[in-house]
């Protein structure tokens, strides 16, 4: 109708679908492609200047691009690396060397930690054997998962109400001997 073939209306539309593809997915973390967009046209620049990416000046006058845009453009421009990634040939090591475990034990921390658990597992012999029964299944102290109150009542085929009496008076016994003084200092 408008006199214009189909094909170069959808050819431009299917250019802009592919390029948005590509500025949407194209990096680990989402840059927004006016971002992407203004760094293509700061490198562009830089490159007909001749210049490094470090006049930001220059480079926002011959671009057209405001300098703010050009210093968040710049700060945007930040890839991700590989922990695989080798630092050094010769030694080998690779950029997942430099990153602690989360999961690696303190050497105080772990000292620390096996006193406590010395500690509260004599707090805990102290207690009946349906206290201590009661505070392993709340609190996982066996190493089991914890549970709700709900949750003992039924494993124990008791109450609710008589779980929370059983836990709350077992708490108190520790508390008051000598285990509870020793536990403060944990707290």
């Amino acid at each position: 109708d408008r006199g214009v073939r189909f094909k170069t209306y959808a050819t431009y539309w299917v250019n802009q679908a592919f390029l948005n593809a590509i500025y949407n997915q194209s990096r680990v973390v989402r840059v927004p492609a006016y971002i992407q967009k203004a760094m293509k046209k700061i490198r562009d620049t830089a490159a007909t200047l001749g210049t490094q990416l470090d006049d930001l000046d220059a480079i926002s006058a011959e671009s057209g691009v405001p300098v703010e845009l050009v210093r968040t453009a710049m700060n945007g421009n930040r890839y991700t690396l590989s922990l695989d990634q080798t630092l050094d040939e010769s030694t080998g090591g690779s950029m997942g060397d430099l990153v602690e475990a989360e999961s690696a034990a303190e050497p105080d921390g772990a000292a620390e930690r096996l006193r406590m658990t010395g500690v509260l597992r004599d707090a805990v012999l102290r207690l009946s054997l349906r206290e201590q029964k009661v505070l392993q299944l709340r609190f996982g102290l066996s190493g089991g998962p914890r549970h709700t109150l709900a949750g003992v009542g039924e494993r124990l085929s008791i109450s609710l109400e008589r779980v929370r009496q059983i836990q709350k008076g077992a708490l108190e016994k520790m508390r008051a001997g000598t285990g509870g003084q020793l536990l403060e200092q944990f707290a």
